[in-house]
């Protein structure tokens, strides 16, 4: 028996679409490292992350603080510095410090590993032919790209999977039907699940308005 997961676009008006994909695809992942429309990360900024790389987080400040306290050291005497991924103190021009820059250094360190934090989402990355995209299935905040369908349903589509017959082959994809299902096996670039399916009327309309998808009817 087929035993695949099904998703939904949150943000598609148009055909309902189900994608079966098995359920070890979906990871946690970090937000900052994850991949928005256009190919791009979407970074510790967006991602809202308390941590030294957000611009407009405290992270910067409250690290400052801390080595002001620990060191004893003025926080104005305090310049960090990203250093290739690194965070390090570093002195300005004309000034020297009266203390170990490795032992500040290593406290930077060990403060970043105890206090940063990263928002995190459930999904996974996929290749689409030119960039890196993400789909998203869980998230605390905001609205996930996909969905997971519910059960009853997840039962029904496993079940024209299991029970598909071949229709026809077309360019890159192959189309089976089941009851009042279509199943699209393709091979097209970018495509992350194994199996597209809809319903036979939703299909048709998508015939009707041109897609390279071969006729069944």
């Amino acid at each position: 028996m087929s035993n695949y997961i099904f998703l939904t676009e949150n943000f598609n008006e148009g055909t309902k679409r189900y994608f079966a994909i098995s359920s070890d695809k979906i990871e946690t992942l970090n937000l900052s490292e994850t991949y928005d429309g256009y190919g791009q990360t979407v970074g510790h900024y967006n991602a809202g992350d308390y941590h030294m790389d957000n611009s407009e987080g405290s992270a910067v400040m409250d690290c400052t603080k801390a080595i002001s306290e620990k060191f004893e050291i003025d926080m104005d005497n305090i310049h960090i510095i990203d250093n290739d991924g690194e965070f390090e103190i570093e002195a300005g021009e004309g000034e020297e410090y009266s203390f170990d820059e490795n032992e500040v250094n290593s406290f930077i360190k060990e403060w970043r590993k105890e206090n940063e934090s990263l928002t995190e989402v459930k999904g996974f990355d996929y290749w689409d032919g030119h960039n890196w995209k993400t789909v998203v299935t869980g998230c605390d905040f905001g609205e996930p790209s996909h969905e997971i369908v519910n059960d009853e349903l997840t039962k029904e589509l496993n079940e024209a999977i299991e029970n598909m017959s071949f229709e026809k082959e077309g360019f890159g994809c192959k189309v089976y039907t089941y009851e009042n299902w279509v199943i699209i096996d393709s091979n097209w670039q970018g495509t992350w699940a194994s199996y597209e399916l809809m319903k036979v009327e939703d299909y048709g309309y998508l015939q009707e308005a041109g897609t390279s998808l071969p006729n069944i009817f």
